[in-house]
């Protein structure tokens, strides 16, 4: 019954180390996905930048023609004749300055939206080296712990083949049976005089036979390979 006892937990135990293996690529899948993301933030925050560099390239040359444009017509007021053309182009005049203090308002806006995001910028390149230190630091650590687990695997299989060597054939198939039906669970302990499996109560002569641990006793209701332990 011991081998039974023992060939579980080592399934159990080789289970969990294939387990832990897929999970391995997972983790390291994730922290690739952070990596990218703020690669990504970062490639929208460079074309966020280029952006507001054209608007306000954009800007400047607006207030370099309005500012010509103002030149030309404060020419024009030692040339007019009349009051009325002289009104006329003082309030010219007066509207060029006016589009030329709301293009100026503009590029200062925009200088101030992009210092915004080249600090923001900054600060995501600081967050990507960060993140790729933690991503080699992880790879190399998986790396090294998948290495473990293969050991680990290895040894564990090693001696679960042994025990299986040594069990009776029919038992050893009727195990494997249980193990699929029991998801895992083909042995279960008795104690307080139930199986620790269904949890249902074992009759007094079963469980005084199973104390005794001189032969292979099953689970009346789930079937399960029954062990006692003190």
């Amino acid at each position: 019954m011991k081998l039974l006892v023992d060939l579980q937990n080592l399934d159990i135990e080789i289970k969990g180390i294939e387990k832990k293996k897929e999970d391995i690529p997972k983790e390291v899948d994730t922290q690739r996905e952070r990596l990218q993301k703020i690669q990504k933030e970062m490639d929208i925050l460079i074309e966020i930048i280029e952006r507001i560099k054209r608007q306000k390239i954009d800007k400047e040359q607006d207030v370099q023609i309005e500012n010509d444009l103002l030149v030309k017509t404060k020419r024009k007021l030692s040339e007019v004749k009349t009051n009325k053309e002289y009104s006329a182009l003082l309030s010219e005049i007066d509207g060029i300055k006016k589009k030329i203090d709301s293009f100026e308002d503009e590029e200062l806006s925009l200088m101030e939206i992009l210092e915004e995001k080249e600090r923001d910028l900054e600060g995501k390149k600081g967050e990507l080296k960060e993140e790729e230190r933690n991503f080699q630091d992880i790879t190399h650590q998986k790396k090294d712990e998948i290495v473990k687990l293969n050991i680990l695997f290895d040894e564990r299989l090693k001696r679960r083949n042994q025990i299986v060597s040594s069990l009776d054939g029919k038992l050893f198939k009727n195990y494997t049976k249980l193990m699929d039906w029991r998801k895992g669970l083909a042995v279960a302990q008795f104690k307080d005089n139930v199986c620790k499996g269904c949890y249902k109560g074992i009759p007094l002569q079963m469980g005084i036979e199973i104390k005794k641990m001189n032969s292979i006793i099953t689970c009346p209701h789930c079937s399960r390979f029954l062990f006692w332990a003190v």
